[in-house]
């Protein structure tokens, strides 16, 4: 489960929303249930709803995978799928074509969040009587390790839209955000900036004159949701994140679960390895405690200072219990007790684990790799071919390392000649095989890596001039940055994300295109207006505590997904 949110906090809203989207299908079915799952749901439904809670709802066995053929018998058996047609695939023949007849009316199909066309087509060719047996399951959102964020879970959306131009993406944001504001009050103001921005919001105004989505739980109203594309700064990602969280996801990543999975020797190195670990070469670390939120958002220099503050605390509190005197004080220990003990192993794990993380940032490929960004942000090369670059191919280096700083390169500089583009393309092609050519061509049909003249132009998003924008907007520092300024996370560079939803604000968004609600929505004046963030396209776990920090009218943060720039690099290879 993830970290425990405040109760109004948008991912507590959102973990209420899916239970009672589930809990309203469980309940509906009397009797013994068993669910076998698709395993990548069985991880989302992790993060907002427990085996215990499940259990209360009478789900008395799991199955997953899908292609696990073994069901226990109970009263009814539901199968929670993707809308994957290799899921549908695998569900026909582990499956349904092994239901005996009398069983059938204990079968049940639910898509997250809907099942399409296709879909259903395949399952009523293959199996007919299946057809009154499928139902949607619309769960369209997920909570993250920030409480303030929620997100779709759906980082396909920059590959399918920039390479396949497939706008079913949009539909499915569209629906999600309609999910949201069905379960307010009333309609917000949409406003919107970017080419996909444009066409969700378009989306969503349609969505408002059909049959409204379930109201499920009373959610807190915003009187304004904010569109905007990740595509407008497709820089920040690209460079390495300097935030606990941030650091932590680039490094080992963090999953849907809102946790890191750690090599056992290699996180207790030089420490004593706890019994329960000793066996595991592996272990899973939840970012579920009162710590982590004290942590995710601060620089990586910052984190050793807050940690010896928890130290500090977990002594005094320790000295507190010896001093007790009263039956009544002792009673309070106890009851007290399983939480300081809790809150000290956190605390240590944290500072196992900021030796660790501070131990590789200082390795010598580490620190060639941040000297190499420094430089292509201070455009000290400008579209030349950069040698540490070069070095890296001739060494055979990963690949992915060097095209996430190829791409940098060509988002600083607007774009590189043609014949360091050739050259670098070149070089890939001969070191790494042929087959790579596909994964330098598609980053950029993606406009990740582009050419400054138009010969060879092939991304169907619109550039953003990044050389006027840094000078407008002062996205550098000029002066080494200090404690809580955000040009610190990102080595003295303000995302320029950041920096366009500051001038949006500062108008109060009066510059953007916008919808108006229906005429019937009620007119409220207030001094401050609560708003509903939604980034499509992905959001980096830096510019999320950026955006905590500096937006606090944002009463929903939501995304497509969270991302890396490794992860928008390697999404784009397949």
């Amino acid at each position: 489960m993830p970290p425990t949110a405040p109760p109004k906090s948008c991912t507590a809203t959102i973990t209420r929303l899916d239970q009672a989207l589930l809990f309203k299908i469980l309940d509906a079915l009397e009797g013994t249930k068993t669910i076998v799952w698709d395993r990548f749901l069985m991880t989302e439904f992790n993060s907002t709803v427990s085996y215990q809670l499940l259990k209360e709802h009478n789900v008395v066995s799991h199955v997953c995978p899908v292609i696990n053929p073994i069901v226990k018998k109970t009263d009814h058996i539901l199968y929670i799928i993707p809308p994957y047609l290799h899921s549908t695939k695998e569900l026909i023949e582990s499956h349904l074509k092994k239901i005996p007849e009398i069983d059938r009316r204990k079968h049940r199909i639910y898509y997250v969040p809907e099942v399409s066309y296709v879909h259903r087509e395949e399952l009523i060719s293959a199996i007919p009587w299946i057809d009154k047996h499928i139902y949607n399951l619309p769960m369209r959102w997920f909570p993250t390790d920030h409480s303030q964020f929620i997100s779709m879970n759906l980082p396909t959306l920059p590959p399918v839209m920039l390479i396949y131009e497939d706008w079913n993406e949009l539909y499915k944001c569209a629906k999600a955000l309609r999910q949201l504001e069905t379960q307010m009050e009333y309609p917000p103001k949409i406003i919107y900036k970017g080419k996909w921005s444009t066409t969700v919001a378009q989306i969503l105004e349609q969505l408002r004159k059909t049959p409204s989505e379930e109201h499920v739980i009373e959610a807190p109203n915003v009187d304004e949701i904010i569109i905007i594309d990740r595509w407008l700064d497709l820089a920040t990602p690209l460079m390495m994140q300097q935030t606990f969280s941030g650091v932590a996801d680039e490094m080992y990543g963090i999953d849907i679960q809102s946790k890191i999975k750690f090599e056992t020797e290699n996180f207790y190195k030089g420490s004593k390895i706890p019994k329960s670990l000793q066996e595991k070469p592996q272990f899973d670390f939840y970012l579920n405690d009162e710590i982590y939120p004290e942590l995710c958002d601060s620089h990586m220099m910052d984190v050793s200072g807050k940690i010896q503050y928890f130290v500090r605390e977990c002594k005094e509190e320790e000295l507190k219990y010896k001093s007790v005197e009263s039956v009544a004080q002792i009673s309070e220990c106890v009851n007290s007790l399983p939480r300081v003990i809790k809150k000290r192993e956190a605390t240590t794990s944290y500072l196992q684990m900021t030796t660790l993380f501070m131990h590789d940032m200082s390795q010598a490929e580490r620190l060639d790799y941040r000297k190499c960004e420094e430089e292509i942000l201070e455009n000290k090369f400008e579209d030349k071919i950069i040698p540490y670059i070069e070095t890296c191919i001739l060494n055979a280096e990963p690949l992915l390392k060097i095209l996430r700083l190829i791409s940098l390169q060509s988002q600083i500089c607007n774009g590189l000649k043609l014949a360091t583009l050739q050259a670098y393309r070149k070089s890939i092609v001969q070191g790494y095989g042929i087959e790579v050519l596909s994964w330098f061509l598609r980053l950029e049909m993606a406009g990740l890596i582009r050419c400054s003249d138009k010969s060879e132009k092939m991304s169907t998003y619109l550039p953003v001039n990044f050389t006027d924008l840094k000078k407008r907007f002062k996205l550098f520092s000029t002066e080494p940055p200090q404690v809580g300024d955000i040009a610190r996370f990102y080595n003295g560079y303000v995302p320029l994300l950041i920096r366009i939803l500051e001038e949006g604000e500062q108008a109060d968004f009066m510059n953007w295109d916008f919808i108006e609600p229906s005429k019937n929505v009620p007119l409220k004046k207030k001094l401050q207006k609560d708003r509903l963030l939604f980034i499509v396209g992905g959001i980096t776990r830096a510019e999320m505590g950026i955006i905590k920090e500096r937006f606090p009218d944002m009463k929903y943060c939501c995304t497509t997904a969270t991302i890396t720039g490794n992860q928008l690099i390697e999404g784009l290879r397949e």
